[in-house]
């Protein structure tokens, strides 16, 4: 029984210590982010999405990053004032406003590094199913464990506590 009890313990200490793998490359790649290009990875993703969308309706830029319209506002006004971004309001509807990427931001989003969620993803992909479902459910087990089912989260690693 003791010995059942030691492996627990160290099993326990693995997992933890992978969590804080994690937990560190999440945060170096944000601060490497931040460093190299002034820019967030909210702010990178944003960019991207604009740059292979085309102009965008803000509603429409949240959506396909995964993040709120009023989350989305201040990540836009960051990058309009940076020169990246631009408003446009449409010549049919002056209601609707669309943001387009400039020169500027185009030049940035082709040198900014991948985001880590990206590398994520794609290292997934080369997963199988059965495998990847493997790690969706222990991850949920693990939640569940930690009592943070209730966490409001962004699909985006981020280790900043505003997403802007």
């Amino acid at each position: 029984m003791a010995k059942n009890k030691d492996i627990g313990k160290e099993i326990s200490l693995e997992i933890l210590e992978n969590l804080r793998k994690i937990i560190r490359a999440v945060d170096l790649n944000s601060k490497k982010l931040s460093s190299e290009n002034n820019l967030t990875s909210p702010q990178i993703l944003s960019l991207a999405a604009i740059a292979n969308n085309g102009s965008m309706a803000l509603a429409d830029v949240a959506k396909s990053i995964h993040l709120s319209s009023s989350t989305m506002v201040g990540i836009i006004d960051r990058l309009e004032v940076k020169g990246f971004l631009k408003r446009e309001r449409s010549t049919e509807d002056r209601r609707q406003v669309f943001i387009e990427i400039t020169e500027e931001g185009k030049k940035v989003i082709k040198k900014a590094p991948t985001p880590l969620q990206d590398k994520l993803v794609c290292s997934l992909k080369k997963l199988s199913s059965k495998e990847q479902k493997e790690i969706v459910n222990s991850l949920e087990k693990l939640v569940v464990m930690l009592d943070a089912e209730n966490f409001k989260t962004a699909s985006m690693l981020s280790s900043q506590s505003r997403l802007n």
